[in-house]
């Protein structure tokens, strides 16, 4: 929580900081900055999605064993 918190804190203002260089309105850079994340976060979900539809649809969500077959012994020739 605290490496989101800081990468939010992180991102925000660095976007203010070039959307002030490139504008110097501080209202601008305020609503940019609040955007930016948003459009991340939609863009960052749509593109992962993609690319699991696209690149690897052979990829299913993992079971997890039950605890008696993992304690179960193997039978192994020697």
């Amino acid at each position: 929580m605290i490496k989101q918190m800081n990468f939010g804190m992180l991102h925000f203002s660095v976007t203010f900081a070039v959307f002030f260089a490139l504008t110097r309105d501080p209202w601008l850079s305020g609503l940019a900055s609040l955007i930016a994340p948003l459009l991340n976060l939609v863009a960052g979900g749509a593109a992962g999605a993609l690319n699991q539809r696209l690149f690897r649809p052979e990829l299913k969500p993992c079971r997890i064993r039950s605890t008696d077959q993992e304690r179960r012994p193997r039978d192994h020739v020697h």
